[in-house]
């Protein structure tokens, strides 16, 4: 599941039916199997926008693929997509005895992430009462409506923590570059990584805390790259760091999920093995770990 779905939890009634021993080898649920569908069908529909194609130039490539602005039309028809492909999805596959010859968990030898990850939502399904058809079918349809148009009040009070851990990465994250630049002979000029910066969410109701300066550096990049893109002679491949700012109808969970993986290359600690933190099976969980990491930074400038 978390390979697939990493953003996600399976819903409280998923579970998997039949298969000796309770194993992989059961009939998938019909709502399990709709989300997934779900899941793999928007990653393959956000992919062109997400991962604009990199030019190998004269100097290195960047860190991260940028987003591509010509498929930013790709919002308007996400629904659709995930829609299309619930309708046109198969039956969900159901255990036949496996391959002949073949242990189950022979076939994900080696793949430890995805094993886990199955062994994981085979403990769930096992932990779960035996539901009533009627409630396998609501939910299916649950799963169905959540997947397509976003969910009801549980994935909205969810919605508003995971904006809420975004914005306070991103008031941290500021707090640690300002006390950074502070400590160099160049105080005014903050280390900001400006592909990163194409994360950057709108300021919160509230507002950004006081002395917050990235809002400010975005303004710069976004006035510095249309006058790159102006220019006949400007070649995107000699850029190590492109600013190309999400547009404002990507979603944000999606938004705060590319930041939960993208923001290690500006904190990263090289003699760490950040494995784990590829694994986590939420993005919740990877913001929580980068609140830890920048706190941590700043406790090491304390004591130095």
């Amino acid at each position: 599941w978390g390979a697939l779905c990493p953003a996600a939890r399976p819903p409280r009634r998923f579970r998997r039916r039949g298969g000796a021993n309770g194993n992989l080898g059961g009939e998938l649920s019909d709502a399990a199997w709709r989300v997934m569908v779900a899941a793999v069908a928007e990653e393959r529909h956000w992919w062109a926008y997400e991962a604009k194609p990199v030019k190998i130039g004269r100097r290195l490539p960047p860190a991260f693929c940028s987003f591509d602005p010509a498929e930013a039309g790709a919002s308007a028809r996400a629904t659709a997509a995930v829609q299309d492909a619930l309708s046109s999805a198969p039956a969900p596959p159901a255990h036949k005895g496996g391959v002949e010859g073949v242990e189950e968990y022979e076939l994900h030898a080696g793949r430890g992430p995805l094993r886990a990850a199955l062994q994981a939502a085979v403990e769930v399904a096992r932990a779960e009462d035996d539901a009533a058809e009627d409630d396998v079918a609501a939910a299916a349809a649950e799963a169905t409506a959540t997947a397509a148009v976003g969910g009801g009040a549980d994935e909205v009070e969810e919605a508003e923590r995971l904006l809420a851990l975004e914005v306070q990465v991103w008031a941290e994250f500021d707090a640690l570059l300002r006390r950074i630049a502070a400590s160099t002979d160049t105080p005014s000029q903050v280390p900001a990584p400006a592909q990163l910066l194409s994360l950057l969410p709108p300021p919160p109701s509230a507002g950004w805390p006081a002395g917050f300066i990235l809002e400010k550096i975005v303004v710069g990049l976004r006035r510095r790259a249309s006058e790159q893109r102006a220019n006949q002679w400007y070649n995107e491949a000699d850029e190590t760091e492109p600013y190309v700012p999400c547009t404002a109808s990507y979603p944000h969970r999606r938004r705060a999920q590319r930041l939960s993986y993208s923001i290690w290359s500006a904190i990263r600690d090289d003699q760490t093995d950040h494995q784990s933190v590829l694994e986590m099976p939420s993005t919740s969980d990877r913001l929580r770990a980068v609140l830890l990491r920048l706190r941590d930074v700043s406790a090491r400038l304390d004591a130095e």
